[in-house]
């Protein structure tokens, strides 16, 4: 590992960068036992949390549940412009073109690294339009071109506004080729199960508690905590993955109205949840997906893009993609999601202000210490 500063879009900041990663994965394979380097799945994630940007390695080995090493650490904020540093760096795209690398990215840091960001959460798999819901089956596929376009248009529009500026476009001679190259990222990204779960679930949940009554909203509470099922502390109150889970498999014992069209809906998915978000599929996820497209139309509820990609994207992305019998939980990001509070609570014995000397040091010796304790030494 190594500290250097870099420019970000705003500022010129400190960031943390593992310079070797051939030489830190023959350290993982030599206390793997596996055979081979090229057997391990590697899974990247990206993502901005806690006041910093993480771009972690998560493998995947049967002797080991300490499988996140953190490659890149910055307090940079997320925009393309930031990602696209980061991802092109020379030893991580070395990385990606060597190994069997997938991403594990949520919808919006996917969104921001294929440049097609603009206020909202695009489908990042195919040209959706949101206006059209569920009725949209002719959906088309991204291209190299529409990635082109998309990005020239991204470009024009950040560097019109000197305050959000993110992304520059100036050098780039081929907009066509650049499209290529982002479609090329495209095939790499894994469905992110855990995000599906959360976005759609609370969205059941939200419509269903806005049709209860006082008395049954009080029920209800008590039955959460009686099945300990509780929020998070940030996140608005939201649910968190376990309490989620939970939530869509006891839709009845939690006081929901059992005749209320979102209760079928989430009961429905419930089901999709269980066939395909684990580690394995487990019955006849198809059906189980179709039966909840048919339920969630009648719920009158607008078609979010987690929707869409449950009801469009998970089916040819398992039988794609996956081995026979693999469900989604084998690629989820929830271990990426994870670094966030892991870093955090080493990043505390060594936070100073970034206008200190020894911050660069400092971040650098945080990192070291949470890898170490995750995996080996680096």
């Amino acid at each position: 590992m190594e500290q250097e500063k870099y420019s970000s879009d705003i500022r010129k900041t400190w960031v943390v960068r593992c310079c070797n990663i051939d030489k830190l994965i023959e350290k993982v394979y030599n206390i793997s036992g596996e055979s081979s380097v090229y057997s391990f799945n590697f899974k990247l994630g990206l993502d901005y949390g806690c006041g910093f940007t993480k771009l972690v390695m998560c493998l995947q080995l049967e002797n080991s549940v300490r499988n996140l090493i953190f490659l890149w650490v910055s307090s940079a904020p997320e925009n393309n412009y930031n990602f696209s540093i980061i991802l092109n760096a020379p030893e991580i795209q070395k990385f990606i073109h060597e190994y069997n690398v997938s991403f594990t990215f949520d919808l919006k840091a996917a969104a921001l690294c294929l440049g097609i960001m603009l206020g909202r959460y695009p489908c990042i798999w195919c040209v959706w339009d949101a206006k059209s819901g569920l009725d949209h089956v002719e959906f088309k596929s991204r291209s190299s071109a529409h990635h082109a376009e998309m990005y020239q248009k991204l470009c024009e529009e950040y560097n019109s506004d000197s305050k959000n500026h993110a992304i520059d476009c100036d050098g780039v001679e081929d907009m066509e080729a650049l499209g290529v190259w982002m479609v090329d990222y495209m095939q790499m990204f894994n469905i992110p199960e855990l995000h599906l779960l959360l976005g759609v679930g609370q969205k059941l949940y939200n419509a269903i508690v806005a049709t209860m009554s006082e008395e049954e909203l009080v029920t209800h509470e008590l039955l959460l905590k009686h099945n300990n099922i509780s929020r998070s502390s940030y996140h608005g109150g939201a649910f968190e993955g376990n309490a989620m889970r939970k939530i869509t498999l006891m839709v009845e014992q939690i006081g929901f109205p059992i005749s209320n069209s979102s209760s079928i809906a989430l009961k429905r998915f419930s089901e999709v949840v269980r066939t395909c978000f684990g580690q394995k599929i487990q019955g006849d996820y198809k059906l189980a997906i179709f039966q909840f497209e048919e339920a969630f139309k009648l719920t009158g509820l607008n078609c979010s893009t987690k929707v869409h990609i449950v009801c469009r994207h998970v089916i040819p992305f398992i039988t794609k993609f996956l081995p026979v019998g693999m469900g989604l939980g084998a690629v989820s990001e929830q271990a990426a999601e994870s670094a966030h509070s892991r870093f955090i609570k080493v990043w505390r014995n060594y936070q100073c202000s970034e206008s200190l000397e020894n911050y660069g040091e400092n971040l650098l010796n945080a990192v070291k210490e949470i890898n170490f304790v995750n995996f080996i030494s680096t």
